[in-house]
């Protein structure tokens, strides 16, 4: 599911990327409409190549949590940037399928 995160980041590929998001998406006042909308505008303004780093998972019965970090070179007007940071991605299996719940 991480995985297909990465490639749907580095496509820029927003079905892609909307797969493995949950529709009861919620963080820091977003929810998947507001997620959807930033998303789009994202790629349609700049390249990204994301790359996770060293990654920690957390598991508690249908919760998942993911720890890690991250580089991303993102190219916006013809000026790159190298942003390395680290992330949390907060995970609900739904249905038999994990899908992001927070942290985007």
């Amino acid at each position: 599911m991480l995985q297909v995160r990465s490639q749907a980041l580095n496509g820029r590929d927003l079905p892609l990327y909307l797969s493995v998001v949950s529709p009861a998406y919620r963080d820091k006042g977003k929810d998947i409409a507001a997620l959807t909308a930033g998303v789009a505008a994202g790629f349609k303004s700049r390249t990204v190549a994301y790359q996770a780093g060293h990654r920690t998972v957390s598991v508690s019965g249908n919760r998942a949590e993911v720890k890690g970090t991250y580089r991303m070179k993102v190219t916006v007007g013809g000026r790159e940037m190298v942003l390395d940071g680290e992330e949390t991605i907060i995970l609900s299996r739904e249905a038999g399928v994990w899908k992001i719940i927070a942290g985007l």
